[in-house]
């Protein structure tokens, strides 16, 4: 998730140093990896599993 994290904000810096047009793919590919990011940092809310006895 880290690495994930860091090439996303190296991507973020590249281009808003070297001012390259952002298309809407960038931009759609940007916010799924956002997504997953965010999604994965969520506590799992697996059901625990029931004891019967």
């Amino acid at each position: 998730m880290t690495t994930t994290a860091r090439k996303v904000v190296t991507l973020l810096l590249l281009y808003m140093i070297f001012t390259k047009p952002l298309t809407k793919r960038h931009e759609s590919g940007l916010l799924l990896i956002s997504i997953g990011i965010i999604l994965k940092m969520l506590p799992d809310t697996k059901p625990s599993p029931r004891v019967q006895g």
